[in-house]
């Protein structure tokens, strides 16, 4: 890694920014330092940090690796902060295993009806939400919370 251009800044080129490990860190770092972020409220509202040494993607790039195609970042305590004893590189079967369990009442039903009917995605909803697309579509059909 190459020392950027000047004395006066201490960042390094690393030539990865348009990697997909690089966009992986990227955004972990914008759900949990990003308040605008659609799911800052599931990382960062939660008080889930990335830890200090993962501030710089060249220590994130030493401790992960170069992310395996097909995967992103899943932490396995999911209400433990990204740090390297804490996360993996897993497919979305794995993530999906690791969700935090989602209390549903009705009038979290009523907003997620309310979210389709104002036109967002299943897809969408199902982030926001925390559920599987198909839950999202059987609360807003009302097959599911009637």
């Amino acid at each position: 890694m190459n020392k950027n251009i000047g004395p006066d800044h201490n960042r390094f080129v690393h030539g990865m920014s348009r990697t997909p490990t690089y966009k992986s860190w990227a955004e972990m770092k914008r759900r949990c330092y990003s308040a605008s972020c659609a799911d800052f409220k599931n990382y960062g509202a939660r008080g889930i940090q990335v830890c200090e040494r993962w501030h710089e993607f060249s220590n994130f790039f030493e401790d992960m690796g170069e992310r395996p195609t097909g995967l992103s970042i899943e932490r396995i305590d999911n209400d433990a902060n990204y740090d390297p004893g804490n996360c993996v590189w897993a497919d979305r079967t794995t993530q999906s295993r690791n969700r935090r369990f989602v209390h549903l009442d009705k009038a979290t039903a009523a907003a997620i009806r309310l979210g389709r009917e104002s036109g967002k995605t299943y897809d969408a909803l199902s982030r926001e939400f925390g559920i599987s697309i198909s839950h999202a579509h059987r609360i807003a059909s009302g097959d599911a919370w009637a």
